[in-house]
């Protein structure tokens, strides 16, 4: 159900993205319910000049139940009539050598990067929100960052030949 704050909320995601008159993007969607209302926000878009959507899910390979996250968001896919693209690295990211977390962001960024640059788009919406960013700082904070550690997320940033966005990263 939609309250009046939420439908300012994507009043305003929608005005800032249609400002931008991209004519494709994609979208991460993991299954959670960040990158799931994100996906829904973007999909019921009404508007002359919407952007080609398309939409890629991860699987790390890393949980039991990961397998069934992506076949989740497939079926929502096809639902919406959007083209979805499941992506699995070909290494083995629980035999890396490091931290696990840092190794799959790794991946699934790379993995995304490739999706993005082979299939043109012009750039790559990820569902993190404020609390992501929060849990980020506390994250860092705790890990004993320094300054330069505490950074926060980005609304917008082009990295790796490709535009990064995350236009929830102020709300709830």
């Amino acid at each position: 159900m939609i309250n009046q704050d939420s439908g300012k909320m994507i009043e305003q995601v929608v005005r800032n993205l249609a400002s931008l008159k991209l004519s494709s993007c994609g979208i991460a969607v993991s299954g959670g319910s960040d990158s799931i209302a994100l996906f829904h926000i973007i999909t019921e878009w009404e508007a002359e000049n919407k952007p080609e959507i398309l939409v890629a899910s991860v699987d790390h390979g890393l949980r039991s139940e990961s397998k069934a996250e992506v076949e989740f968001v497939k079926k929502i896919c096809e639902m919406k009539r959007v083209k979805h693209f499941s992506l699995k690295p070909t290494e083995n990211i629980s035999e890396a050598r490091g931290n696990l977390q840092d190794n799959a962001r790794s991946a699934r960024y790379k993995l995304l990067r490739n999706w993005a640059i082979a299939k043109n788009l012009q750039c790559i919406l990820l569902g993190h929100t404020l609390d992501d960013q929060e849990e980020n700082l506390l994250i860092r904070f705790f890990r004993g960052s320094g300054v330069d550690g505490l950074v926060s997320m980005e609304e917008m940033v082009a990295r790796n030949e490709v535009l990064w966005m995350r236009p929830l990263l102020k709300f709830r």
